[in-house]
């Protein structure tokens, strides 16, 4: 995994995930256990999309079920 950085970036990887929320994090995880190079590409400053940019200490998702096929 490359470090993290604010300036241009060249790096050689099989997949580019754009965007670090939820479902972000999660297709790199995905990524990550059937062995696929990856980076993921965050324009904040941290992790964690509407969480962390309009969350709050009751931000929580809601859904009536999950599918994680």
């Amino acid at each position: 995994m490359a470090p993290c950085t604010n300036g241009p970036v060249e790096l050689v990887v099989d997949v580019a995930v754009v965007g670090g929320g939820v479902v972000g994090v999660l297709a790199g995880l995905r990524l990550l256990r059937k062995g696929i190079d990856f980076a993921i590409f965050e324009r904040q400053a941290d992790f964690g999309g509407v969480w962390v940019t309009h969350g709050n200490n009751h931000s929580t998702l809601q859904v009536k079920h999950t599918c994680l096929s």
